[in-house]
């Protein structure tokens, strides 16, 4: 998860940069990142490391809390409900839709480039919360947004990372940009309510 990297002033981040760990869930990512490195050193296990930016699409569930903010605010514009914007909204991050995650997944597990390596999986672009809002509105779908207090785990400003590695190694380049996975996940979430 790009969550290994925290708060991080160099942007974007790449998979060699130094992890900066602020919270459990990222302890936790980093941690089995680590063990997966020893599994490959001690028994010669073929492992490959990727770290996805902030996934979002169908299948999502906007109970579970690990949702991210796009599933909530489609099903929450599709519903009525209010949009929640923890702070200001101008907190960037680079979302990355489901097919481009399995896509870069696949390949990057069965490519023999891969074997050994570690790649980010994103689309190596900043969007705000307030974009988000502004572009789930522009599909025709809106309801109120309502600004409440940062929480305590809100601690990254902004976050986007480097896709450039696994492009020249392995030939990737994410197939959605936010438009068209929105799109995508605005149809699904359209079927399941």
């Amino acid at each position: 998860s790009a969550s290994v990297y925290g708060s991080n002033t160099k942007l974007p981040l790449e998979e060699d940069d130094p992890k900066n760990v602020l919270s459990h869930y990222a302890a936790s990512k980093l941690l089995g990142e680590n063990y997966m490195n020893v599994y490959n050193v001690t028994f010669d296990l073929p492992v490959t490391i990727v770290r996805y930016s902030n996934v979002y699409g169908y299948g999502q569930s906007p109970r579970n809390p690990y949702c991210g903010v796009l599933g909530k605010f489609v099903h929450n514009a599709l519903t009525g409900a209010p949009l929640k914007v923890f702070g200001d909204g101008e907190q960037t991050r680079d979302y990355t839709f489901i097919e481009d995650a399995l896509t870069a997944t696949i390949l990057a597990a069965v490519h023999p480039k891969g074997l050994g390596e570690t790649y980010n999986i994103g689309t190596s672009v900043e969007t705000s919360v307030n974009k988000l809002v502004d572009l789930i509105g522009a599909m025709g779908i809106s309801s109120s947004v309502e600004y409440v207090p940062e929480r305590d785990i809100d601690n990254i400003r902004r976050r986007v990372i480097s896709v450039s590695k696994i492009q020249k190694e392995l030939g990737w380049y994410p197939g959605y940009n936010i438009n068209k996975g929105l799109d995508e996940t605005i149809k699904w979430y359209k079927t399941t309510l």
